[in-house]
């Protein structure tokens, strides 16, 4: 019976049926996660994470089905990771290129992925320097900073705290008339408990910000 009534809802030809048992065709009915891994597949990983739409059946649950709980949770945690392996190989081609715009975007997003890699973040905030954005990489490091105190109880690494160090000795400039500048509180605007950092909407930025990171201190990062 439900057989019946998913072909005369989706069409006769949506489902294929065998002997144990049934499937989508996938030719006729999109999937999110199959577009998201066919595009990983071809490499077009810009075209994966814009087509990520969020954790893997976050929030939907069925009770008293274990199986299907641990399933949906390893696939979640699967699916994830190939984001955050995609984001890692945008922000590489990025920096490789040199193209500091689209670096500190994927960077970004690596962060918001794993607040607590020290590693990532440190590159963002450099990424962010040298666009001349350093109080948005500042906040960067203090939102790191708080989110590795809250969760492992120790303090950022060195190189972490140097660089938050000379970022907060660091005058802050008028920004250029020509730039468009993030709002207030773009990154880290959520509170420590969140553990969580919002990604700077980079692209909204004007390429005249390049002649501003021209004249920024090379060493102020």
């Amino acid at each position: 019976d439900a057989v019946y009534v998913l072909r005369r809802a989706l069409g006769a030809d949506a489902i294929v049926g065998g002997t144990d048992a049934l499937r989508l065709e996938g030719a006729l009915v999109a999937c999110d996660v199959t577009a998201f891994e066919a595009a990983l597949e071809r490499r077009a990983f810009a075209d994966a994470i814009a087509g990520y739409g969020g954790p893997f059946l976050d929030g939907f649950y069925l009770s008293d089905v274990a199986d299907f709980e641990r399933w949906s949770a390893a696939e979640r945690d699967r699916l994830a990771r190939r984001r955050v392996r995609a984001l890692e190989e945008l922000a590489a081609t990025a920096e490789r290129e040199g193209d500091r715009y689209a670096a500190a975007r994927w960077l970004a997003a690596l962060v918001e992925a794993d607040p607590l890699d020290a590693g990532v973040t440190g590159r963002a905030m450099q990424a962010l320097t040298a666009l001349a954005l350093p109080q948005e990489a500042l906040r960067l490091g203090q939102r790191h900073a708080a989110a590795v105190r809250e969760v492992l109880g120790t303090d950022v690494t060195s190189a972490v705290a140097a660089r938050l160090d000379r970022l907060a000795r660091t005058p802050v400039r008028a920004p250029s008339p020509r730039t468009p500048q993030p709002a207030p509180g773009t990154i880290a605007a959520s509170p420590p408990s969140a553990v969580r950092i919002a990604v700077l909407p980079l692209a909204n930025l004007s390429r005249h910000a390049e002649d501003d990171a021209r004249a920024w201190p090379s060493g102020a990062g």
